[in-house]
């Protein structure tokens, strides 16, 4: 299984072709066809193959008994690549920012892509030996966004290897859905990507004394971006075994009463981060930290007590501290910048504790990743626009969902109650909370029907 994608597309043809000449001369040689060989060509960045150019190459496969495919193709707005790659770093922003604007998250992709990929290289061209670090250990997020999407037709093939008379996106989504053996066959393909990728990137895994030293703390995570150490470079088995049962998990591995092999090392390093940040937890000073939040309002007492609850570990813990930081944040921004820095200083020196309460899975890392494939397949290209038939006030609460769930750029709604100011405001100043990535619009029954009188006169005119 073939992927040619050199960010030129004469360049992927080129190639494609000349790998194709080589293969059927080996395949020759050897007198037989050993393996099913795919070959997949993306169509990207500069001018597009033509559709003559690509059956061309198409035949030239299958009279080599190989199997040819062209992925992406051009648009006004760039590659499909592009809008990809973009997508999944959107996915990834709304993980931690459902409100997030999409055209924000663009412009942070945008500026990413800048210089990682435009500046950088010209860096490079006059000499500038601080250009390595855009390639170890450096910032990727654009980097990594392309990193994922260029392996996506990877991940279909082996949908389309489990079910060959399915369209691979449906076997996808099912396999999504119904978290099955094809599923995790899946995540785990994902966690080697992920690897390969992060070693071109100058990392390794750390030794277990580095581990103890240098992970959470003096601002790192499960990373050491300085010293290019990530947790996660190991093997992720074949299913994750800490969903939902943490606690007991780490309780028998802390015991040693784990079976052989399981859990996996990637589980493994899951719990050794545990450990670590429990360990780190109960060297911090609290009060110290509470001395920081001075003051008797609401915003500052619930806090407090937020933050006694995240340091006893207590259940949902993590979800009250958040709510509480933003309420007691935005209430000091109202008083000073120097009254908001303390309580962000706080916050910092938590920042060890909200991991040991928040059980790191790594591998559901891989799975997230997995999961956000179907929306970045589709979002920009379908689902652009939902109509929505409403009764007006009494159904707004329901008339948002599907537009919500589709991330709709456009949400139409239509119906005789519709026109209610109360009742456009209620939409509009819902999508403007979710980051304003919809633009709803009303359209009342009459002007509907009026509409439809129009159209019949001037068909029956045509």
């Amino acid at each position: 299984y073939v992927i040619i994608s050199l960010g030129d597309a004469e360049h992927n043809w080129l190639a494609a072709s000349e790998l194709m000449t080589q293969i059927s001369e080996v395949q020759a040689a050897s007198g037989r066809q050993r393996y099913k060989v795919i070959v997949n060509v993306f169509n990207e960045f500069s001018d597009s193959i033509s559709v003559d150019e690509q059956e061309m190459l198409v035949e030239e496969g299958r009279d080599n008994g190989i199997e040819v495919h062209f992925f992406g193709n051009e648009s006004l707005t760039g590659t499909e690549l592009d809008r990809i790659a973009r997508n999944i770093n959107f996915s990834y922003s709304m993980k931690y920012n459902q409100r997030i604007n999409k055209q924000d998250a663009d412009d942070q992709f945008e500026a990413s892509r800048i210089s990682e990929f435009v500046e950088s290289p010209k860096d490079y061209e006059v000499g500038d030996i601080s250009v390595v670090a855009n390639f170890i250990g450096a910032k990727y997020a654009a980097d990594s966004s392309f990193a994922s999407a260029v392996h996506i037709p990877v991940k279909l093939a082996m949908c389309k290897d489990t079910e060959t008379r399915k369209d691979s996106v449906d076997t996808l989504k099912e396999a999504i859905r119904k978290k099955n053996k094809l599923y995790w066959q899946l995540v785990a393909l994902e966690h080697r990507r992920w690897n390969a990728y992060t070693v071109t990137h100058g990392f390794r895994a750390p030794t277990p004394k580095e581990e103890e030293t240098l992970l959470y703390q003096n601002g790192n995570t499960h990373q050491d971006k300085q010293k290019l150490l990530h947790m996660c470079l190991c093997e992720c088995g074949a299913k994750a075994s800490l969903t939902n049962d943490f606690d007991r998990q780490y309780d028998q591995w802390i015991r040693k009463k784990c079976p052989v092999n399981d859990p996996s090392e990637l589980d493994r390093a899951s719990l050794r981060a545990h450990q670590l940040t429990k360990r780190l937890s109960g060297q911090i000073d609290m009060e110290s930290v509470l001395h920081l939040v001075v003051g008797s309002s609401p915003e500052y007492s619930n806090l407090r007590r937020a933050i006694s609850k995240l340091a006893n570990d207590d259940d949902n813990s993590l979800v009250l501290y958040q709510k509480a930081l933003d309420a007691a944040l935005e209430y000091a921004l109202s008083i000073s910048s120097d009254e908001a820095d303390r309580l962000k200083k706080a916050d910092q020196m938590l920042s060890v504790v909200k991991t040991r309460n928040a059980r790191i899975n790594f591998f559901s890392l891989d799975e997230q990743l997995v999961e956000m494939l179907p929306f970045a397949l589709w979002y920009g290209s379908k689902y652009g626009t939902v109509i929505t038939l409403s009764d007006g006030m009494t159904t707004s609460t329901y008339d948002v969902i599907i537009p919500t769930l589709f991330c709709a750029q456009n949400a139409v709604f239509i119906g005789k109650a519709i026109n209610s100011r109360k009742y456009q405001n209620a939409i509009e100043k819902y999508f403007e909370s979710r980051g304003g990535n919809t633009i709803p619009e009303f359209i009342t029954l009459s002007t509907v029907c009026r509409i439809e009188v129009m159209m019949r006169l001037l068909l029956s005119d045509g």
